[in-house]
């Protein structure tokens, strides 16, 4: 794998979520990975960046339109502002792997965009690595 996208929740991460995409990312790093996508909201985004940032991945951003909700992460790539599905699906499709940091289960945030970004790359056929709040990771 060489290329990971990732999607959280603008709430940002428990610290189990934290540990555990830095333990993801070490790994990938390792076994080759060069590439990371994230979609530069507050929270999660933001946070998987400084660690992506710190392990030297080259770093492509997709920020949302809604300026409120940005990051503003820096990297030399940051693409032009999509309304967040096409965004998401954006990632997605520049992915190899996604890792997903949701707030919860989904049937609890049925609406939330990092679930609707898990379903389109488990229907796109892509791996998908979910790490929730508790630490407890499944993977599609």
């Amino acid at each position: 794998m060489k290329v990971i996208g990732f999607t959280g929740t603008q709430t940002g991460m428990s610290s189990q979520q934290y540990d555990a995409v830095m333990s993801y990312l070490s790994l990938y790093k390792t076994g080759g990975a060069e590439i990371f996508h994230h979609g530069d909201c507050i929270g999660a985004d933001m946070q998987a960046h400084r660690i992506a940032e710190r392990l030297g991945y080259d770093i492509i951003i997709h920020p949302p339109t809604n300026p409120l909700k940005q990051a503003n992460c820096v990297s030399k790539t940051i693409l032009a502002p999509l309304p967040y599905k096409v965004r998401n699906r954006a990632i997605v499709d520049a992915s190899e792997i996604i890792l997903a940091t949701p707030r919860g289960a989904e049937a609890s945030y049925p609406y939330s965009g990092t679930w609707a970004t898990v379903r389109y790359a488990r229907n796109v056929g892509k791996p998908v690595v979910v790490i929730f709040p508790g630490g407890v990771v499944t993977t599609f």
